[in-house]
């Protein structure tokens, strides 16, 4: 197994060393290559540093994201380039305890299309959450859960594993922060085999954190969960098969 990390960068400095120095110790054999989409509006000092970082590191590579600034865009971005069997997405802000890699890599090991991130199981958690954001969040998964039929219980989380066959095989649609729900529902949809594993997540320590407030993210959120219910149905039934072909040509 060779992964291609792929990291959006939005003016974060440090954070990206130290993420970089953390995964390569973590990872070692099995990463192939660091793939930093940084955003045209990042500082001048965030394009400096990714930019040395990718001089001096061989398997450190630096793309400027052409489209405008977005979590997914800068993700639909990166996709193509990668050359690894799986993607690891991750944020550039240490937002995800890196502890749960060799957990998804082990679950991969074993047969998973997709490995997911969950903050909502033993193991996982979450720190910084204020108490609205924290209800709304769990109230929202678990109507995506029902209204998904998924035992998954963490279906907007961005820090997961996939295999590139699933990158490559599903049209992705998002451009904002719904593609870190999109990358898990679609596979579901598609009758990938998706799991999870605990992970914890932690206010960014660094900069001006990507994520707005959760009913912020809902109406990004809301659109295309609702438009993946319509067009995929669930593995199994009549119109699967049919719609499924119809996706992917």
């Amino acid at each position: 197994m060779k992964l291609s990390v792929i990291m959006p960068v939005y003016s974060e400095t440090e954070s990206v060393c130290r993420i970089i120095e953390d995964i390569s110790l973590r990872l070692k054999e099995h990463l192939l290559e660091i793939i930093l989409i940084v955003a045209s509006r990042s500082s001048d000092e965030s394009k400096m540093i990714c930019s040395k970082i990718a001089t001096d590191h061989n398997l450190v590579r630096m793309i400027m994201q052409s489209e405008r600034p977005g979590f997914g865009q800068a993700y639909r971005e990166a996709f193509p380039h990668a050359r690894g069997t799986h993607i690891l997405m991750l944020d550039a802000d240490e937002e995800f305890d890196l502890v749960a890699i060799p957990r998804m890599i082990d679950r991969a090991g074993d047969g998973a299309d997709v490995v997911v991130g969950c903050r909502w199981i033993p193991g996982g958690g979450v720190e910084g959450y204020g108490l609205s954001t924290f209800f709304a969040n769990r109230a929202f998964q678990l109507v995506l859960r029902l209204a998904f039929r998924t035992p998954l219980h963490d279906l907007t989380f961005g820090f997961k594993l996939l295999s590139i066959h699933v990158i490559r095989s599903i049209p992705w649609e998002g451009k904002m922060h719904e593609l870190a729900m999109e990358t898990t529902l679609k596979p579901l949809r598609f009758g990938y085999r998706v799991e999870e594993v605990p992970a914890f997540w932690t206010r960014r320590r660094e900069g001006r954190s990507k994520n707005q407030s959760f009913m912020w993210r809902a109406r990004w959120y809301l659109p295309i969960a609702w438009r993946i219910l319509r067009a995929f149905p669930p593995p199994g039934t009549p119109l699967y098969a049919k719609r499924l072909m119809s996706a992917v040509r």
